[in-house]
């Protein structure tokens, strides 16, 4: 088929979906597909200080296109412009460009994006692909990100719109589809393919993460976003209730709720709570390796339109997790029944979270929770399959239809 991937941030640039794209398009060249991204410049991380990319350049067989947008210099009102100029200019682009198979894009921006390309491709006569990294405007909604006043309702429609017409819809989870089919849109044209880790272990397997030795004190680690809404302040009460040679709590990232727990933790003399700056990936993955228990927190009802890539990762590095989330949630199904954690619910007090780090701790020394062993969760290999798929069967229909299974 001839694809086209519209996505403003492309690698070389930051995001892991810019860097997951990478891998997914030379996927889909390799088995023969002709695939064309529109992107723009690297813009993500100002600081990151990523230098001009071709405008016009192939890679490993793709095809990148970059449109050119205003400079941002970190202004906020310029970002929101070039969000709405990158959709337009895509949208143009698809719709007197050559002729394609299938129109692709994912969640951000939100809503907006995805509508116009849809229509694009309709009037090109061409599938459309929609990607769903996340579900709006409900995610935003859940996580408290926009006042009474934003149009939800609006958006919601816009975004059914989008659902309805497109040949193929994906989404990361369960929960995610059945988030879907609550907007009462049928949902057989949805496939659930996860997202990967973009570190691969095969090659590190010895550098993994392993069980506590005997009289080691068992290391926990929470690596992301160090939010207000994440429910760290208890997680870091219920450490200071544990003996250092017990267990210790390692937490990197940066946050708005980080200098509060910073002085909680020195107000209180607690010394098995430690901090550290934001990592790049692959300095947090030699850290993750050297640990024995990630931690992973959702706010309540996230888990319904996202999933968190960070359990990837940790699974990547052999961890089994706590998991602070609704125990209604697929993902703490999936540890549960896959024996790769545990879960407390979202909200909970200091002693329910010290109990389950102590059945933890226990599980942890008998080292019988080996999380990198499921491959078919995090592996690469196993999306390219998924992914492989649900091409060929788009490339011989004109619409994805689910496996009976997953049907609801």
């Amino acid at each position: 088929m001839k694809i086209t991937i519209v996505y403003r941030y492309f690698w070389p640039d930051t995001p892991p979906y810019a860097s997951m794209l990478r891998d997914m398009s030379k996927w889909f060249v390799d088995a023969g597909h002709d695939v064309e991204i529109i992107t723009a410049q690297p813009a993500y991380k100002p600081d990151a200080a990523i230098p001009i990319q071709p405008w016009k350049e192939t890679v490993h067989g793709v095809k990148i296109r970059r449109v050119r947008l205003l400079n941002e210099r970190g202004r906020s009102f310029v970002k929101m412009l070039n969000a709405g100029l990158f959709v337009s200019t895509a949208f143009f682009m698809v719709l007197f460009g050559k002729k394609r198979d299938l129109v692709w894009t994912a969640t951000i921006p939100p809503v907006l994006q995805a509508f116009a390309l849809m229509i694009a491709s309709k009037m090109r006569g061409a599938k459309f692909l929609y990607h769903m990294q996340d579900i709006y405007p409900e995610i935003a909604s859940a996580s408290g990100l926009i006042s009474k006043l934003f149009p939800v309702k609006l958006f919601r429609i816009l975004d059914k719109m989008t659902q309805k017409r497109a040949a193929a819809i994906v989404v990361l989870s369960e929960d995610m589809k059945q988030a879907i089919k609550a907007r009462s849109v049928n949902v057989n044209n949805v496939a659930i393919i996860n997202n990967f880790s973009l570190i691969l272990n095969d090659e590190k397997t010895s550098n993994l993460a392993k069980a506590p030795i005997k009289g080691e004190p068992v290391k926990f680690v929470f690596a992301g976003n160090v939010g207000r809404f994440q429910n760290l302040t208890a997680l870091v009460k219920a450490f200071s209730k544990i003996s250092n040679d017990e267990a210790i709590l390692n937490i990197i990232g940066e946050g708005r709720a980080k200098s509060e727990l910073q002085d909680f933790v020195k107000s209180n003399a607690v010394t098995n709570v430690s901090f550290y700056n934001h990592m790049t990936s692959s300095a947090a993955f030699e850290e993750l390796c050297k640990c024995h228990i990630g931690v992973v927190s959702l706010s309540p009802n996230i888990y319904k339109y996202a999933f968190p890539s960070k359990v990837l990762t940790y699974m990547a590095a052999n961890l089994p997790m706590l998991a602070m989330v609704e125990k209604t949630s697929n993902l703490s199904k999936m540890l549960s029944q896959r024996k790769l954690g545990a879960t407390v619910e979202w909200g909970s007090q200091e002693e329910e979270i010290l109990e389950s780090v102590k059945t933890l701790i226990n599980d942890a020394r008998l080292g019988n929770m080996r999380p990198s062993e499921a491959i078919d969760i995090y592996h690469q290999n196993s999306a390219r399959d998924k992914w492989l798929a649900l091409l060929n069967e788009l490339s011989e229909s004109t619409q994805y239809q689910a496996p009976m299974l997953d049907k609801a």
